[in-house]
């Protein structure tokens, strides 16, 4: 059974009192403690992450369907402004690719997936960072002291 509402509340008042207060050192010790926990968690995901890669493993399309779930997860935390769309791709080469869209303009990265489960996850993340990337540069495009865009 999940927590309630106001007890959520109180969750969030108290983290937002101790972290907001004066005393560097009470604050610094929660927020440490919090970075802690979720370090944790991270890893605990990502061990589990390994384990059900290293099983699907022995059957290409399982081990490609399955890293296109992990992708597609980890392409939901990245903060798509409106007007973006976006899905991920399975081709017959063993190629997993994240094509995106904004204003009739198609972006696409890809990758090989090579079978090791730890380079594979590594290249999802570093395409999720490059696609963050080029969205910023999307909405915010570089300028030049004279005016200039950059592409």
């Amino acid at each position: 059974m999940g927590k309630s509402k106001a007890y959520k509340q109180a969750e969030v008042k108290e983290y937002l009192d101790l972290v907001g207060q004066d005393d560097e050192e009470k604050a610094s010790k929660w927020v440490i403690e919090t970075q802690d926990q979720v370090s944790k968690k991270e890893k605990s995901v990502e061990a589990d992450t390994l384990t059900k890669l290293a099983s699907v493993k022995r059957r290409k399309f399982d081990y490609l369907k399955y890293m296109a779930q992990v992708a597609e997860e980890r392409f939901k935390l990245i903060d798509w402004p409106p007007g973006f769309t976006w899905k991920i791709g399975i081709k017959d080469d063993d190629k997993l690719h994240l094509i995106f869209r904004y204003k009739r303009k198609f972006y696409g990265r890809g990758i090989k997936c090579t079978g090791m489960e730890v380079y594979d996850l590594n290249a999802i993340n570093v395409i999720a960072v490059q696609a963050e990337n080029t969205v910023d540069q999307i909405m915010h495009p570089i300028k030049t002291e004279s005016g200039i865009y950059l592409k």
